[in-house]
């Protein structure tokens, strides 16, 4: 019988965030009994682990480390910001579930703890900026200026306010702004620490007439801010009015959030991303806008899937309690949903850009944007015990970069998708076109020829993979039913590959077959080669 080839999609939308959840698909379409369907679903992927797309496919991920954890040790980091003032000096802010804060500058070249003596709030710390100063709230306790060339916290007054009934400050236009439970607190025109009513001065409050709901953060957005409570979401404008500043109204098709870190900080991106109640909204000036649904049923489905690539399995873990979950938006472009089953271990990211999937996994505290370059690298292998003082074993055996210093106004291109460890390291995720060690693993599939037949997998031609990439590896994962994995045979690579083209032999015969693509890798084209066996 006479061979069928046929190029596998490297560039379609759609991915289950659950492999489970990926349709039976056929090469050749077929009418089905009953129905006619005006698409039938083709082979597509199906699982990926620390891979991203591209214009052309998908590339595997490396990870670099560039700050090393504090001394004394801390294992309890939540969070971090990069925050700059008005002489463009940048710095970073680590702030951790057990009372402490720490600042990285130019100066300090360490980790450095500033925590306020005596704070005992958790991490409930909000930024917040006016004038080219750089201001921290440790809810209900008191606000510190931040001076990011020593690193270190001065306290401040602010006037007119009872610091004790504070949960967060934010910013906007130049305001410094202030909120409690149900209350907006705005600062002078004149001193931004002056929150003394006055029509003079501009200073004053408000409770949102359409709020419903405790608030639970707020965060600057365009020429306004946002207001999210516990039940809806609250959107105030600038008037131009300096007596009455803001005017508020309630958020189209909005919902509320349990956490300040379910909504994005990112800095002037023209909308925040928010996990509500009601999924993924897109906020903007205008309303709210439900996108990505998908993450909303995942994250609803309470299982976690995970990949062995040792024995080619992959795993699905049904919990009795809710994944946790974070949110951040990287350069405007890729949303990152982070999340695990008791710490955050995945993070689905989404390319705006390219309006498809891509997937990380690594231990981490948090995903930021790295706004800042760090500068003067030594290389050297991760080493999780030896450099950081946790262990990751999807990352063990990578290159890093171990930066020594420095926080320079831009960063690299393609060098912004930072991480945040419990410990206080901080590492980026890139793409390392002559990385050989990556331990990405991408899953396509699944290629029935027919319903009706079997198919013979015969071969698979890989292009773009360097004849020195020795980490890369193709697995055949073959099922007999159409759904359950009978066998799993990696692929021998044939004696007539090319410099930048591999070419795998097989002579397998299955329902239907899974390609696991392992290792470093920039898929571009792969064409699959077999033929149709016998009827099923």
């Amino acid at each position: 019988m006479a061979q069928i080839k046929f190029d596998c999609d490297l560039t379609t939308a759609g991915f289950p965030l659950l492999s489970d959840w990926a349709s039976r698909s056929v090469i050749v379409p077929q009418l089905d009994q009953g129905t006619e369907r005006s698409a039938t679903p083709k082979p597509q992927v199906i699982y990926a682990q620390d891979v991203l797309p591209t214009a052309n496919g998908y590339k595997s991920i490396s990870y670099q480390q560039l700050l090393a954890a504090p001394s004394p040790a801390n294992t309890s980091f939540s969070f971090i910001l990069t925050v700059s003032d008005s002489a463009q000096n940048r710095g970073l802010i680590g702030v951790t579930t057990d009372n402490k804060i720490y600042t990285f500058t130019i100066a300090t070249n360490v980790w450095q703890d500033v925590s306020p003596v005596g704070w005992v709030g958790g991490d409930a710390v909000t930024t917040g900026s006016a004038n080219g100063v750089v201001y921290i709230l440790c809810a209900n306790y008191g606000c510190y200026s931040v001076s990011l060339v020593t690193g270190l916290l001065t306290p401040v007054t602010l006037l007119g306010i009872t610091i004790a009934n504070i949960k967060g400050i934010f910013s906007s236009i130049n305001y410094l702004c202030l909120y409690d439970s149900s209350t907006i607190y705005w600062s002078s025109t004149i001193n931004p620490l002056d929150f003394v009513p006055s029509l003079i001065t501009g200073a004053g409050s408000s409770v949102p007439y359409d709020l419903s709901g405790v608030i639970v953060s707020c965060v600057g957005l365009n020429n306004g801010f946002a207001v999210y409570s516990t039940t809806n979401i609250v959107l105030s404008s600038f008037s131009n009015n300096t007596q009455y500043p803001w005017i508020f109204r309630n958020a189209n098709n909005g919902a509320g959030i349990r956490d300040k870190q379910n909504v994005t900080i990112g800095k002037d991106l023209g909308f925040h991303i928010a996990i509500t109640y009601a999924g993924v909204l897109k906020i903007t000036p205008q309303g709210c806008q439900p996108i990505v649904p998908e993450v909303s049923d995942f994250l609803a489905a309470n299982l976690y899937e995970s990949f062995n690539s040792a024995t080619n399995t992959l795993a699905v873990t049904r919990l009795t309690a809710p994944l946790i979950y974070k949110l951040a938006v990287i350069s405007a472009r890729w949303i990152v949903v982070s999340y695990g089953i008791t710490t955050l271990t995945d993070c689905l990211v989404y390319d705006l850009a390219l309006n498809r999937w891509g997937k990380l996994h690594i231990t981490h505290a948090a995903i930021f944007e790295l706004e800042a370059q760090v500068a003067n690298s030594n290389a050297g292998t991760y080493n999780a015990v030896g450099e950081i003082g946790s262990s990751y074993a999807s990352a063990a055996g990578q290159l890093y970069n171990l930066f020594s210093y420095g926080l320079s106004h831009t960063p690299d291109i393609n060098r912004v998708f930072g991480y945040l460890t419990t410990s206080g390291t901080i590492g980026i995720a890139y793409m390392d076109y002559v990385s050989s060690t990556d331990a990405a693993v991408l899953l396509l599939g699944k290629y029935q020829l027919v319903h009706n037949n079997m198919l013979e997998l015969l071969g698979v031609e890989v292009e773009s993979i360097p004849q020195d990439n020795t980490g890369f590896s193709v697995v055949d994962l073959v099922s007999l039913n159409g759904k359950d994995i009978y066998s799993r045979n990696t692929l021998v690579e044939s004696a007539n590959t090319g410099t930048t083209m591999r070419l795998y032999d097989a002579n397998i015969v299955g329902k239907n077959h899974t390609l696991a693509f392992k290792g470093s890798f920039n898929l571009t084209n792969i064409l699959v080669v077999g033929v149709a066996g016998s009827r099923r």
